[in-house]
């Protein structure tokens, strides 16, 4: 129940009402002092049931709505069902109020159940029903602000993690893929295909040129197209298997149909990269990797699997690029996902398997 209570919310609330109270009771001392209502009512009257008690009830009424609202709102009801209720507790406000009220003389000793007029009392309750619903929905006002600047604040909050971890995730890729390292190896490769395949030195060039265009150019969307982010893997992949020749096997399967569904971008790139970068060992010399991409009702599967050397379950899973991602994934889909990574069985190889919704 804490998850529901909102203690800021509880003060803003209890502030409005305070407020309102003391205007009220101004009001009543006016009206009495120059002799146009209240005569006979006794101060301490005014004071301890007009101001003291109202506000007492009020408020624990409406921070049970307020948790009410907050619960309503968590469960994604439909509108016309949370305005149904709101209309309900409007008009219900009143017969609370005399109903705690007449508890309080009961226990008090103030009235007995027969000086308990319920028609005068009904009476009552009408000739302020308008006033009750008023500051009701008032109240459910500030709720409803409060909670809209909350997650107002949520989403840019979230928004500036996401471009930070977009911006991080590539310049890890240009600091770790294309490592220097990995330029000069890449370089050399294409230096001694030249005179002995001019064609697959041509075609290397243009995929290192493309690679690098894409990663340089990548726009700061947390979401691209699936075929683009494909597209970047089969890049990467194609220049990995030049430098490890035969060494390395690439089988990539996904249905034509999910070229245009918005995935993460960058999404896939870190985790081929670390399944090339810890499977190839002294004991696995020969890798190959397999990309699965499938739709799953309204899900996307990705699934990547080696034969490479299996997890050391001793040591920590996920590196920096690998964490990076998984974060990022909490924040687009807050939780809504799942990602696994685990060795196969027999330890021949890693797999690792996300979930994401489709959106």
């Amino acid at each position: 129940m804490k998850k529901y209570i909102d203690k800021r919310l509880l003060k803003i609330l209890i502030l409005f009402y305070t407020i309102t109270s003391i205007i009220s009771f101004l009001k009543i001392v006016y009206l009495k002092v120059n002799g146009y209502g209240y005569e006979f009512s006794e101060w301490k009257d005014i004071i301890f049931e007009g101001v003291i008690l109202d506000w007492l009830i009020v408020i624990a009424f409406m921070s049970i709505i307020a948790i009410t609202t907050k619960i309503m709102i968590n469960k994604k009801m439909k509108w016309k069902y949370i305005i149904s209720i709101h209309l309900f507790f409007s008009l219900f406000i009143g017969v609370v109020i005399y109903f705690i009220s007449s508890i309080i003389y009961l226990i008090t000793g103030q009235i007995t159940f027969a000086e308990i007029d319920v028609r005068s009392h009904f009476a009552g309750i009408i000739s302020v029903i308008d006033l009750n619903f008023l500051i009701y929905f008032s109240m459910i006002s500030i709720v409803y602000s409060f909670y809209y600047f909350e997650k107002t604040k949520k989403t840019e909050l979230e928004k500036s993690q996401l471009a930070n971890q977009l911006t991080n995730v590539k310049m890890n890729v240009l600091k770790y893929k294309l490592h220097p390292h990995f330029l000069f190896n890449t370089l050399n490769s294409i230096s001694s295909l030249i005179e002995t395949d001019t064609k697959l030195a041509q075609n290397t060039v243009a995929d290192f040129g493309d690679l690098l265009r894409d990663l340089l150019d990548l726009k700061d969307t947390n979401l691209i197209p699936l075929k683009e982010e494909i597209s970047i893997v089969k890049r990467y992949l194609d220049i990995m298997s030049l430098r490890y020749s035969d060494h390395l096997t690439v089988k990539i399967n996904f249905d034509k149909k999910l070229n245009k569904i918005l995935v993460p971008s960058l999404i896939l790139l870190p985790i081929v990269e670390n399944s090339i970068k810890h499977g190839y060992s002294y004991d696995f010399t020969n890798l190959t990797i397999e990309l699965s991409i499938i739709r799953k009702d309204e899900n996307i599967v990705f699934t990547i699997k080696n034969n490479g050397a299996p997890l050391n379950t001793r040591k920590k899973k996920y590196g920096n690029g690998l964490q990076n991602t998984i974060d990022r994934l909490k924040i687009l889909y807050n939780n809504n996902f799942t990602y696994t990574m685990k060795n196969v069985e027999n330890k021949k190889g890693v797999i690792t398997t996300i979930k994401l919704p489709i959106t």
